[in-house]
């Protein structure tokens, strides 16, 4: 009797499936594809036949460009927000909870307008908290009342405080958004939040925000080259003097740096990206000294093991491996001073970065350790749910994969 195989199982179709279904959808042949994304035809075809499982990241993006499709739409999306239960209050909320937050006259959203903003600032403090620690149900939960709230306080009293606040829940509900894949509705939300922090007469909360919107924009179709220029011209328009800077200049500004950073490491320009985080690193070793190695300032996390991780992925975009794993086990096991969500996007990285060079035990030890630590982040990011699919399809008795892809919902 032949033996069973795990990967027969898998519930979903694989890149290379979703890769062929898009093309053929386009009328397009490998050939035309591979042209449009600056490939080869052969790579195209080994993808489509399951020869190669997946690609690095800057690949997947030339070929999503090229079907003029985002990301997820070749590595899958997450499972959907749709049905989140009601609150101890009765609060019910969801995708179309928030929209309707969202796009409602202020007086139609359902909410009550708060007497003070002392009201508002404590749910905004708690929907952070559940944004950085990637507890995606409870955030959206709560985000309906939390947006209705605050743009009845704003459209009420217009101070800057008033306009903060809604900039605020704003740019906490586009953050949440782009993870579950609403990135069309993360942009309005977006393009709000930045609108009412130039309202909060605060240079560094509207520079923050745009470091938000560089970020919005690498889950844009062929929006990578604006993403990057975005931030760097903001980081330009307030780069502080290092010798008199206040810890919060050097956090937004280095967090801006970061932010273009990324963007050039995606768009296969390491020695750009590595140069930009030269510079953050600049001003994260500067706080460091201040003692203060960590810092959020307008909830944008920034400090020197910050610096550490978008090395590691940098290097894991740029189809480098071996180096992002020389670069994170040099960490060893101390504890990353990193918010939940931002350890587990690391996390990950290591996991892609060992699938990469063969190691898939400990890619699936990580992945575990990922699931342990912030289950919520493995239940709707679909990051780790693509490695996961990778390891099944490679290596389906790799010792706890088979348990894992069961419970994140990747074998049926």
């Amino acid at each position: 009797m032949a033996a069973h195989d795990p990967s027969s199982e898998l519930v979903s179709p694989s890149i290379g499936d979703r890769i062929r279904d898009l093309r053929r959808g386009q009328r397009a042949t490998q050939r035309d594809l591979a042209e449009r994304a600056g490939i080869s035809t052969e790579f195209i075809g080994q993808l489509e036949r399951g020869v190669k499982q997946t690609a690095s990241i800057p690949t997947l993006l030339r070929i999503a460009s090229a079907l003029d499709v985002d990301l997820a739409a070749l590595v899958g999306r997450a499972p959907r927000i749709s049905d989140v239960p009601a609150g101890p209050d009765g609060d019910a909320g969801g995708v179309e909870a928030i929209r309707r937050a969202l796009l409602a006259a202020p007086e139609q959203t359902g909410s009550t307008a708060p007497d003070l903003l002392t009201d508002v600032d404590p749910a905004l403090r708690t929907a952070w908290s559940a944004y950085w620690r990637t507890d995606y149900p409870r955030l959206a939960q709560m985000l309906p009342d939390l947006l209705g709230s605050a743009r009845l306080l704003d459209s009420e009293q217009g101070t800057n405080e008033t306009a903060a606040a809604l900039s605020d829940a704003l740019g906490v509900a586009a953050s949440l958004l782009v993870h579950l894949g609403h990135v069309d509705l993360a942009q309005l939300a977006m393009e709000r939040a930045v609108a009412a922090a130039g309202r909060a007469d605060d240079e560094l909360r509207s520079a923050s925000l745009t470091g938000w919107m560089s970020w919005l924009l690498l889950h844009q179709v062929g929006l990578l080259d604006e993403s990057q220029r975005l931030a760097e011209r903001q980081a330009d328009a307030i780069e502080p003097r290092m010798g008199t800077a206040t810890p919060a200049q050097l956090s937004v500004w280095g967090s801006l740096l970061v932010s273009a950073a990324v963007a050039a490491g995606r768009r296969e320009r390491p020695d750009e990206s590595d140069g930009l985080l030269s510079l953050a690193e600049a001003a994260a070793v500067r706080l460091d000294g201040l003692g203060q190695p960590e810092r959020r300032d307008y909830e944008r996390a920034f400090g020197v093991d910050l610096i550490v991780m978008q090395r590691v992925e940098v290097d894991v975009v740029s189809d480098r491996p071996d180096k992002a794993l020389e670069r994170a086990e040099r960490i060893g096991g101390r504890p990353l001073r990193l918010p939940a969500a931002a350890r587990a996007r690391h996390a990950s990285d290591k996991a892609f970065a060992y699938v990469q060079v063969g190691r898939l035990p400990e890619a699936t030890e990580t992945l575990l350790g990922i699931e342990r630590d912030t289950p919520d982040y493995m239940a709707y990011q679909q990051y780790p749910r693509a490695i996961i699919r990778e390891i099944v399809e490679r290596s389906p008795r790799t010792p706890g994969v088979r348990g894992l892809a069961r419970r994140t919902g990747v074998l049926t």
